[in-house]
């Protein structure tokens, strides 16, 4: 049994200690969720669909394909589901879905 004191600097392993005996055998290297790259033909045909205009705010500007059900829930990149975005409403919708009513 591991007796961690006050001061004798071994906090960090009674840390790992517990997070062993709480969470299971573990690595903590954390794998870093990566995007998937969207083809370059069906990003130009998602761009030709909206006329190269932002389908929010209607800029010609910073234009990038969005998932409208995101990727990191389980989106895929299909043309029903990519939409054209400026960078800026892009970045203001996030990780989120939309719905319009």
């Amino acid at each position: 049994m591991y007796v961690a004191r006050q001061g004798d600097g071994e906090g960090g392993r009674l840390v790992q200690i517990l997070k062993q005996a709480l969470f299971g055998a573990r690595d903590d290297k954390k794998t870093a969720y990566r995007k998937k790259k969207i083809p370059d033909r069906l990003r130009t045909a998602v761009m030709e669909r909206d006329m190269y205009r932002c389908v929010r705010c209607g800029s010609h500007r910073e234009l990038c394909a969005d998932h409208i059900f995101p990727e990191v829930l389980g989106g895929e990149a299909t043309l029903e589901n990519l939409q054209t975005l400026c960078r800026p409403c892009n970045t203001s919708k996030g990780g989120r879905v939309e719905v319009s009513v």
